[in-house]
C-alpha cells in the first residue's frame, strides 16, 4: 500500500510507524485511519516484526525533539526483547484497568465537579456571564466567556495566515 499520511519503516524486530500530517496536527481522518490500520496488520502478519514504535503525539517520556526517534526505537526494541506472549498479556492488563479505573473514577470526579460548579453559579467572578445570558442568549454569553482570551498561537482560534 503506498501511504499519503504515515511513514512506515521496518529496522530489525521494530517497525516504525510515524503519522505524517503535520498540517493539521496528525488529526485522523478515514483515509489516515485506513493507512494506520493497514500498517499494523501488516506489521502483525510478520512473525519477525516484535514490537512497533507508534510517533503520534502520545506521551509516554518528554526528551528533546533530536533524540525522540533514538528513544522510540530504544523502548520497541527492549519492548521486542521481552517474549511475545508477555507482551499481549501485559498490553491487555493495561488496556483494561486503564478502562475500569477510566470508567469508574470518570462517575467519581463527574460527580465531584459537578457539584463544584453548580455551587460555584453565583460567585462574583461569572455574574457577569449570567447578565451576558438574559440580555443576548448564548451568543452574548459566549462572546463575555471568550472574549477576553487571545487566540493561542496554533490552536483552532489561531489566524491561519501566518
Amino acid at each position: 500500500m503506498d501511504y499519503e499520511f504515515l511513514i512506515f519503516s521496518r529496522d530489525d524486530a521494530v517497525a516504525t510507524i510515524t503519522l505524517d500530517r503535520p498540517d493539521v496536527m496528525n488529526a485522523l481522518s478515514q483515509r489516515l485511519e485506513r493507512e494506520l490500520h493497514h500498517a499494523l496488520d501488516e506489521t502483525d502478519s510478520d512473525p519477525t516484526a516484535r514490537a512497533i514504535a507508534l510517533r503520534m503525539g502520545v506521551v509516554n517520556e518528554v526528551v528533546p525533539a533530536e533524540e525522540l526517534l533514538d528513544r522510540a526505537h530504544a523502548l520497541a526494541r527492549r519492548i521486542a526483547m521481552v517474549p511475545a506472549d508477555s507482551v499481549r498479556l501485559n498490553k491487555a492488563i493495561t488496556t483494561y484497568g486503564l478502562e475500569a479505573m477510566g470508567l469508574r473514577n470518570a462517575h467519581n470526579v463527574m460527580a465531584f465537579l459537578a457539584t463544584i460548579a453548580h455551587s460555584s453559579g453565583d460567585s462574583p467572578e461569572v455574574r457577569h456571564l449570567d447578565e451576558a445570558f438574559r440580555r443576548g442568549g448564548i451568543r452574548a454569553f459566549l462572546d463575555a466567556r471568550d472574549g477576553p482570551f487571545q487566540p493561542e498561537p496554533v490552536g483552532p482560534r489561531s489566524p491561519r495566515d501566518t
